[in-house]
Formats: structure tokens, C-alpha cells, sequence
């Protein structure tokens, strides 16, 4: 990471203020339980941190493997875009990006998924140790987190009525209004793009040993 001039995440205090602030955005996280470190110096700092698990859920990578050739019911499919959208929203609205932010990382229970009709669709999420944290969250960050979360689904199925539904929740209802900037969304779909054909590249390289 220092030889791409980025600084490594070394310390669990990362993740302990990321779960902090997104228990305040009212997000699910894992709840930090403890919490330490020793060591001045960042290149020997030791650190830990100990968190709730969350039981009983699933992430949505898990859970939407099978949608390109069985779509789930359409009332299930359309909650769960909403519910996104509405997470990422909350998320950068509040000062955060994951720089990790793919569907293996949001977590729904299982409890709904069997009777989603019974009530609210609740995700959380997870994997925080490298997010960062400020007043606001620059462009660049959004396309990345965003352009990873559609990396993370471009093999799900999508349809274009779902994508505009996603930008619809995350715009906060407004859809016109996001879709007059194109250039934040085009570069959005260009950076997952990108992260596919990198994806491939190593896969292929991986296959010829």
C-alpha cells in the first residue's frame, strides 16, 4: 500500500468509529462488544476489535446467486432494491464510504426472506475496516463505493426498471432529478465495468496457472 502512496489500515479504531457513526445514521452494524491496541509506532501497532455477531441473516451475494435464471417474486425483488438504495443513501449522506462496498456485505434475515410480507425489509452491514469517515463524502469515494456495489450485481439479473429504481431510492425519491446528471451515473457504471474486465483479467490468469 506505501508504494501506492496509500497509507495501510493498521489500527481496529477504524472500524470501532465506522460502527460507531453508522449506529447513529441508524444503519445495522455489528456491535462493537471490546476494543484495544498497543504501540506507538503504525508499522508495530497491534490492535483488536470484538463485535455481536449478527445471527440468523444472510448476505445478498448468498441470497441472489440464482436470480439471472429463477428471479425471486417481484414484490421480494423490489424491496430489497429499495432497501439498498435507501442504505446507500443513509450510508454517504452520512459522511461514509465503505471503500468495500459489494452485496457480500449487506446482510438480511433470513426470517424475512421466508415471509417478507410480515414486515420491514432491515439490512446491515459489514466489513467496516476500511471505511473512512467525514463531513462529506467526496465524489470520487461515491463512484467507487457505488461502482463496486454494481460490479458486485452485474451478474444478478438486473433489469433496467430495477437500476432506476436503485437511483430513484438513493436520489431519495427524486428520480428526475438524478438523472440530470448523467455524467455521476455513467461514471458509476463505468467503474464497475472497470472492476469486471480487472476481475476477469485475474481469473483468466488464475485458470493458466
Amino acid at each position: 500500500d506505501l508504494c501506492r502512496l496509500r497509507w495501510p489500515v493498521l489500527d481496529a479504531l477504524v472500524e470501532l468509529r465506522a460502527l460507531h457513526r453508522l449506529r447513529r445514521l441508524g444503519i445495522q452494524a455489528p456491535e462493537p462488544m471490546a476494543w484495544g491496541r498497543r504501540g506507538r509506532w503504525p508499522a508495530r501497532r497491534q490492535s483488536f476489535i470484538c463485535t455481536k455477531e449478527l445471527a440468523g441473516r444472510l448476505s445478498l451475494e448468498q441470497m441472489a446467486t440464482d436470480w439471472s435464471l429463477q428471479p425471486p417474486p417481484p414484490d421480494l425483488r423490489r424491496t430489497l432494491i429499495q432497501s439498498v438504495a435507501e442504505l446507500s443513501r443513509r450510508l454517504h449522506e452520512g459522511g461514509v464510504n465503505h471503500r468495500d462496498y459489494y452485496l457480500c456485505h449487506l446482510l438480511v434475515e433470513r426470517s424475512w426472506l421466508n415471509s417478507p410480507g410480515s414486515g420491514n425489509c432491515v439490512l446491515a452491514l459489514i466489513d467496516l475496516h476500511r471505511a473512512q469517515l467525514r463531513a462529506k463524502v467526496p465524489r470520487r469515494w461515491l463512484i467507487k463505493d457505488l461502482g463496486g456495489l454494481y460490479f458486485s450485481a452485474l451478474e444478478v439479473g438486473l433489469s433496467r426498471r430495477d437500476l432506476l429504481r436503485f437511483i430513484r431510492g438513493y436520489g431519495g425519491g427524486d428520480l428526475r432529478r438524478e438523472l440530470a446528471r448523467p455524467d455521476f451515473w455513467s461514471a458509476v457504471e463505468r467503474r464497475a465495468w472497470k472492476l469486471w474486465h480487472r476481475e476477469a483479467r485475474r481469473r483468466r490468469k488464475t485458470e493458466r496457472g
